[in-house]
Parts: C-alpha cells; sequence; structure tokens
C-alpha cells in the first residue's frame, strides 16, 4: 500500500502515488496529505546533517518524483497543526 515511509521524531512521513501523508504516533492522528502535482513519487530519502555546536543531528525529507523533479526540505511544506 505504502511505497516507502520514515519516522522523524513522533511523525511518520509515508508515500503513496502522488502523496505524502504524516501521521503522529504519539497522538495517534493524521496530521496532513501533501499531493505533488507534477506526478508520482518515486522515492523518499531522510536527509541527516551534523549542524557545528549541535548535539542533535539535522533531519530532513527529500522526494525525488518519477518526473526527475527533487524537492529538498519537504518538511518546510508542513503546516504546523
Amino acid at each position: 500500500m505504502f511505497n516507502s515511509f520514515t519516522l522523524i521524531r513522533t511523525t511518520l512521513y509515508l508515500v503513496h502515488g502522488p502523496f505524502l501523508s504524516l501521521y503522529n504516533i504519539q497522538e495517534k492522528k493524521w496530521l496532513q496529505l501533501i499531493k505533488f502535482e507534477e506526478g508520482e513519487i518515486l522515492k523518499m530519502v531522510k536527509i541527516i546533517s551534523n549542524i557545528e555546536g549541535s548535539t542533535h543531528p539535522k533531519e530532513g525529507i527529500a522526494i525525488i518524483l518519477k518526473s526527475g523533479s527533487i524537492y529538498l526540505n519537504v518538511e518546510k511544506l508542513i503546516k504546523p497543526s
């Protein structure tokens, strides 16, 4: 049913077709559904980067569409609940 998934903190990111769905595992509720109008998602990639002076690495999401488009920092598209 889901092409790929990853967990960042308490948010589960699920890919299905052109959609990215977010689910909060602590609250047990769906947070958001994002549709990529350009077409289906080929791959979701979790990005982990170390920031100088920080004790915790920064985690993010990149989306690669079948059309070849790449969206970096997808977590910035998420509306606060």
